[in-house]
């Protein structure tokens, strides 16, 4: 059996400087109000309105809106409980449940889409990385961001009636 590798394994030059490509907002159609995990500087395809980068450390500041989080996947959970708590927005993780923070903070999500590819993240300077070597989910909280991942085609929702 081949075990998925860890995080610091798979992020590409040892960062994690790796972006959320213009696909997957095209899919969603949302504007979001923030996006706290964002590059120095931003990146022109996130529909934001405002942006925190670590340089700003958006774990210390307000979040308000609809949140779009792509969380540093070398430590994604102090931002998936931050996530949690605030209950508005989604969040694109490596779908591994497994991890203590999947389990605890990706089960508040109201609704999981597991994307049908791996993501093609952006690097710094443009440059597409080849397909992530691990699965992704979209995690959704809130009304109109659930719908919006419904809505995406991005992939599919497991059926959870156990009924």
């Amino acid at each position: 059996m081949t075990m998925l590798p860890g995080f610091s394994e798979v992020l590409a030059y040892g960062s994690d400087e790796q972006w959320t490509p213009s696909y997957i907002f095209t899919a969603l159609q949302l504007q979001f109000d923030l996006d706290p995990c964002a590059p120095v500087g931003g990146v022109p395809w996130v529909p934001a309105n405002s942006s925190f980068s670590k340089l700003d450390d958006g774990l210390a500041q307000e979040w308000t809106g609809v949140v779009w989080l792509n969380p540093p996947y070398s430590k994604p959970g102090p931002w998936m409980q931050r996530m949690a708590a605030h209950g508005n927005g989604i969040a694109l993780v490596m779908a591994d449940v497994t991890r203590g923070w999947f389990r605890e903070y990706g089960r508040t999500a109201e609704l999981a889409l597991f994307l049908d590819r791996r993501v093609d993240f952006v690097l710094p300077g443009g440059a597409k990385q080849q397909h992530a070597p691990f699965p992704s989910v979209l995690l959704g909280w809130g009304p109109d961001n659930c719908e919006a991942i419904i809505d995406s085609g991005l992939g599919w929702i497991p059926n959870m009636n156990l009924d």
